[in-house]
């Protein structure tokens, strides 16, 4: 790997944990918790994800990613690119985001940002940055075993969180969901 492109990776991993971290501390005393193991599930799934895509980064080498260099640059902009829609999740929701699943009577609907095109913006953000780590690896069965595991187990948070907000917040989400696509602009 270039060097260039070496120090920009370590770079930009080191501000991602350093975000991540720093977002981790926030608790709402007030919520419920509602999260129904999803948050251990997603941190399962996606180090399952990372273990068979090791394996198959070792004992797979004809399904090498081509160009190496061309596609750890495209990673890295997926890297930013999730990143970036990570952070702008965090300062819209403010407060209210949590990586625990909480909900809490005062909960506002909120609109506005990434959350007026995306109902979970933050997890299409870890699922860019998750698939470019895949990338990085330049192997494509490493990709898809990050992808799939990370896919999954958002899946499923998505699907528990929903209820949960639905339950909390009644129309005012279905009405706010039914506007809107949870993952995938247009998709799903």
């Amino acid at each position: 790997m270039p060097t260039v492109l070496r120090i920009l990776v370590l770079l930009t991993g080191v501000v991602w944990v350093g975000m991540e971290l720093r977002q981790s501390v926030n608790y709402r005393p007030e919520a419920t918790s509602v999260d129904r193991a999803s948050t251990r599930n997603l941190v399962l799934m996606v180090a399952a994800g990372v273990l068979v895509a090791s394996f198959a980064l070792r004992n797979v080498p004809s399904a090498a990613i081509g160009p190496v260099t061309a596609a750890r640059w495209v990673a890295l902009v997926l890297l930013w690119a999730g990143i970036a829609l990570r952070q702008w999740s965090f300062r819209t929701l403010g407060r209210y985001f949590t990586f625990t699943i909480e909900t809490s009577g005062d909960q506002p609907v909120i609109a506005t940002g990434p959350y007026w095109v995306l109902r979970h913006p933050s997890y299409t953000g870890l699922l860019l940055v998750l698939v470019g780590i895949g990338l990085l690896l330049g192997n494509w069965l490493s990709l898809l075993a990050v992808a799939v595991a990370a896919t999954a187990a958002l899946v499923y948070r998505i699907g528990v969180e929903e209820r949960a907000l639905e339950a909390a917040l009644g129309d005012r989400y279905r009405e706010y969901a039914a506007t809107r696509k949870r993952l995938i602009p247009y998709v799903w």
